[in-house]
């Protein structure tokens, strides 16, 4: 593979084609410097994906099938978060969360559900962090600061 492929072509105010060196995302996922905001998007996602699971053996033993509708909306959140590292996606679970706090504290009087929100407020601010980077890659070439 000649190095001409692995570069990006990029359109240029004056109109022309040019290629230059940026990498695409998939491989300003792959630097060390990225990849510290990587696992921390991953942690999140895998600690959700741990609730999901809590769930569906909490809907299977008492027999609440309609906690189904919540566990697809959490996962379907979740995989966005984890696999698209969207930004959306965090804000949306973070409210959903919120919500279902609210509601589940007025109708039960009691405290729940507040897991998933913190798990949202992790992602949002794990996808943030990520898409500021990811930004200024794309802007200025500059890499984050590994910590």
């Amino acid at each position: 593979m000649s190095q001409e492929n692995n570069n990006v072509h990029d359109i240029h105010e004056n109109g022309t084609d040019q290629i230059s060196d940026k990498m695409t995302k998939k491989e300003f996922n792959k630097n060390e410097k990225v990849k510290p905001l990587i696992s921390q998007i991953r942690a999140v996602a895998i600690t959700a994906y741990i609730l999901i699971l809590i769930n569906v053996v909490v809907m299977v033993v008492t027999s609440q099938y309609g906690l189904i509708v919540d566990i697809l909306i959490i996962l379907g959140l979740s995989l966005g978060i984890h696999l698209v590292k969207s930004r959306v996606c965090a804000i949306i679970l973070l409210v959903y969360s919120l919500g279902n706090i609210i509601y589940i504290s007025i109708s039960r009087e009691q405290l729940a559900g507040y897991w998933i929100a913190l798990v949202a407020i992790g992602a949002v601010s794990a996808t943030f962090k990520y898409g500021k980077a990811w930004k200024e890659y794309t802007v200025s070439g500059k890499l984050p600061e590994k910590k």
